[in-house]
């Protein structure tokens, strides 16, 4: 049975909550978002594909990875410094209501708007002004993982197959200790299979941090 190891590929599921109200923040689960309330139509659910150590998630969620067995489920608590940091009162601004006038806005408590090109939360309106805290929605708060390691990928070849299901890549996948080869097939030409050549560069990109020396790809539409 494989276990996760630091520089590995894994699929894992998980879902996060608030350690002192038990309020579901992020999960990969689209049917558990819903129950929640906080299911967003824009966000891809599904197994996520991670690479143990390189910062693909959160810090401490990344160290928890390293140890599970394939087919295994983990429960562990996430800290504020390894996750969105403490908070920091000096995030915490306040701006003129005539400057969101000027932009065409109303503000209203707990809107979330774009500010030099930074998310921030409306914490207050009153007497002409307004409470702006650019601190994250979750820092200094303690998170409560639960965490199923799907699949661990080990040689070339599997961590190949899980990057092009990473991208949903219709495609076929054989690799040696070095090389991979990634045929795309022949499809009719739509925006979607069309998305995969994009795709193929990306899946590369991520192989060659994973120690491949060369990717081979081909393919054809039908116009």
């Amino acid at each position: 049975m494989a276990v996760a190891e630091k520089g590995d590929l894994v699929k894992v599921e998980y879902s996060a909550y608030v350690k002192s109200s038990g309020a579901l923040v992020d999960t990969t689960d689209a049917e558990v978002a819903k129950k929640a309330g906080i299911f967003d139509p824009k966000k891809r659910y599904g197994p996520a594909v991670v690479r143990v150590g390189a910062g693909d998630v959160l810090q401490g969620v990344d160290e928890q990875l390293v140890g599970i067995n394939e087919g295994a489920s983990k429960e562990f608590e996430v800290p504020p410094e390894k996750s969105f940091g403490q908070r920091n009162d000096g995030l915490v601004r306040i701006i003129p209501l005539r400057q969101f006038r000027e932009a065409g806005m109303s503000p209203v408590p707990g809107q979330v708007v774009n500010i030099d090109d930074t998310p921030a939360t409306i914490k207050a309106v009153n007497s002409g002004r307004v409470v702006v805290d650019f601190n994250h929605p979750l820092a200094g708060v303690t998170l409560k993982y639960s965490v199923k390691l799907l699949k661990c990928a080990k040689a070339l070849e599997e961590k190949a197959q899980m990057l092009t299901e990473k991208y949903e890549m219709k495609c076929a996948v054989k690799a040696n200790a070095e090389s991979v080869d990634i045929d795309l097939g022949s499809h009719k030409y739509d925006e979607r299979r069309a998305r995969d050549s994009t795709a193929v560069a990306l899946v590369a990109r991520e192989l060659k941090d994973l120690g491949a020396k060369k990717v081979s790809f081909k393919g054809q539409w039908e116009l």
